[in-house]
C-alpha cells in the first residue's frame, strides 16, 4: 500500500536495484508510446516487492540497463502480465532474453482462468479486490505525470507478487508448475521478439488468401518494409501501408523505375 516512489536519477535507480536483487523477486511493467515509430518508446518502468512499489523515468535517466540486468537475470524472479511487449527493451538493449519470467495471465489460464483474462479482473478473481478502470491510453511521456496516472501506473505492479503466491498455490495443486515455466520460456526466447515474416505477412493479408506467386510478393515487401522501417524508427506503415503491399503483390511493377 501506499504512494509508489518516484525514480530519476541514476542513484536511485542503483539503490533500487540493489533492493530488487535483494529481494529475489519483483514485478514488473513499462508505460509505452508505441504508434510513432518503430521500436515502441518507453516512458514508465513500474517495478514492485512486497515491501516498495516504484516508477522509474527512462526519460531523465539515459542508461536503464540496471533494471533489465535483473529482468534478464535467472537467480531474480520476474513477474508481468501479459509482459511480451514489456520485455522487448531488454533483448534489444541488452542482446540478451529476458530469465526466470512469471507471467501471470498464463499462469491464470493453466488454473483455470478465462483466456486471456486482464489483470483488472484477474486482481477481482484471485485477489477479491477492485481496483476499478485503466488507463489504456495516456500521454506517458508527459512530465510531470499526473496523480492518476502514477496511481494507475503503480497498481499495474502493486499486486502481482500477491497473484504470483495464489497462482503458483495452484499451479502445484494441479501439478502443472512444469507446463506454465515451459510456456513462459516459449513466450520470452530471444526469437520471439525478432520480425517474424510469417505473422507480418498473415498481418497484411487478414482475410484474403492470395495465390502463391502473390503469397511471395507479399513476403518480400513486409521484409524489405521492415528493414527500412527499423532503419529510419518509423511504424512500417508509414513506409508503405498495406494497401499498397496487397496491390503490389496483385499487380507487379514491369520496372524499378
Amino acid at each position: 500500500a501506499g504512494d509508489a516512489d518516484w525514480i530519476d536519477t541514476p542513484t536511485g535507480l542503483s539503490s533500487l536495484c540493489e533492493h530488487l536483487k535483494e529481494s529475489g523477486l519483483f514485478a514488473f511493467d513499462t508505460e509505452f508510446i508505441g504508434e510513432e515509430s518503430y521500436h515502441a518508446k518507453t516512458c514508465v518502468l513500474q517495478v514492485a516487492t512486497t515491501d516498495r512499489v516504484a516508477l522509474v523515468d527512462p526519460l531523465a535517466i539515459t542508461d536503464i540497463s540496471p533494471l533489465l540486468s535483473l529482468v534478464a537475470d535467472p537467480n531474480v524472479v520476474t513477474i508481468v502480465h501479459a509482459g511480451q511487449q514489456d520485455l522487448e527493451p531488454v533483448v534489444r538493449h541488452l542482446q540478451v532474453a529476458p530469465q526466470n519470467i512469471f507471467d501471470t495471465q498464463v499462469a491464470a489460464g493453466f488454473v483455470g482462468y478465462p483466456w486471456p483474462i486482464s489483470l483488472t479482473k484477474l486482481i477481482v478473481a484471485a485477489l477479491g479486490h477492485d481496483i476499478g478502470g485503466k488507463l489504456t491510453f495516456s500521454e506517458w511521456d508527459a512530465r510531470p505525470l499526473t496523480p492518476m496516472q502514477m496511481r494507475y501506473a503503480a497498481d499495474d505492479v502493486r499486486y502481482l507478487p500477491a497473484i504470483h503466491v495464489a497462482l503458483m498455490e495452484r499451479l502445484e495443486e494441479l501439478k502443472r508448475v512444469d507446463w506454465a515455466k515451459c510456456e513462459f520460456a516459449s513466450l520470452t526466447r530471444a526469437e520471439a521478439f525478432r520480425f517474424d515474416v510469417q505473422a507480418a505477412t498473415k498481418r497484411v493479408c487478414r482475410n484474403k488468401s492470395p495465390r502463391k506467386k502473390e503469397l511471395q510478393r507479399i513476403q518480400a515487401l513486409v521484409t524489405v518494409r521492415d528493414r527500412l522501417a527499423e532503419a529510419a524508427n518509423e511504424p512500417p506503415r508509414t513506409i508503405m501501408p498495406d494497401d499498397c503491399i496487397l496491390s503490389l503483390a496483385r499487380n507487379p511493377l514491369d520496372t524499378t523505375e
